[in-house]
């Protein structure tokens, strides 16, 4: 559990208005887990109505393969609360919960994350909150991840990039370029993957060649899908190692 983070704010600049804490003692919530916070409401000298809460996460996406500019993608928007009353002079909390989507890129250097949260109320305009946070890998991302290193495998970039030139949110895909070398015959192994993560399970997408031998014709990738079921390293090394045997 990290510190508690807390973010303060004012419904209305008058002396009569609710002010509101935001709660929330995770700073990092792995892809496709629940992230959960609680909103503390303090009255003010009347009673307040709220019609409703909305809650946005954005993906910032940076780097993006074919385009400079950075995109901002709305991965959940959806109201978590309405209808309810702030008692003057009280405080009332309420704890709420949103799905993080499977899909999710990770954060990172190109991929950032923000929680917008909106009241709305009739007697004056919106307010807003936002908070960065972290998406991390799952457990079974971690995983994968952790077999590379084991087989010697190095990080050599990473980026954001669409499908099917698509910039719909469910498109956006982080793309990896590990690499291994003396690989075989003193020539280097890339591999370039990217993730699929459900409920049990975690496929892996990979292209895998010799390093720097893209230029001659007789270049062949060796294309397949890894699935990843269990968080065992060991269960896995000698199947992925089978597999690239094959590039």
């Amino acid at each position: 559990m990290s510190l508690l983070k807390r973010i303060f704010t004012q419904l209305t600049s008058t002396e009569q208005a609710a002010s509101i804490h935001w709660n929330m003692e995770e700073k990092a919530y792995a892809l496709g887990s629940d992230l959960t916070f609680s909103v503390e409401y303090h009255g003010g000298a009347v009673e307040q109505h709220i019609d409703n809460v909305e809650v946005e996460l954005i993906c910032h996406l940076h780097e993006i393969s074919g385009d400079v500019n950075a995109v901002q993608v709305k991965l959940v928007s959806c109201d978590i609360d309405r209808d309810f009353f702030i008692p003057a002079k009280q405080k009332l909390q309420k704890f709420y919960s949103i799905h993080l989507p499977k899909f999710s890129p990770i954060s990172n250097d190109i991929c950032h994350y923000s929680l917008e949260l909106k009241l709305n109320h009739g007697t004056s305009a919106a307010n807003n909150l936002s908070t960065e946070i972290k998406i991390a890998p799952s457990e079974h991302i971690s995983t994968w991840f952790q077999l590379l290193n084991a087989l010697n495998f190095v990080h050599q970039s990473h980026w954001n990039q669409p499908l099917n030139n698509s910039y719909d949110a469910a498109q956006f895909v982080q793309k990896y370029r590990y690499r291994k070398n003396n690989f075989v015959e003193q020539k280097s192994l890339d591999l370039i993957f990217r993730f699929e993560q459900y409920n049990d399970y975690l496929d892996v997408f990979v292209e895998a060649y010799i390093a720097n031998q893209a230029q001659f014709s007789h270049q062949t990738t060796n294309s397949f899908r890894f699935t990843i079921e269990d968080n065992r390293v060991d269960l896995y090394k000698s199947k992925l190692q089978e597999q690239l045997s094959q590039s």
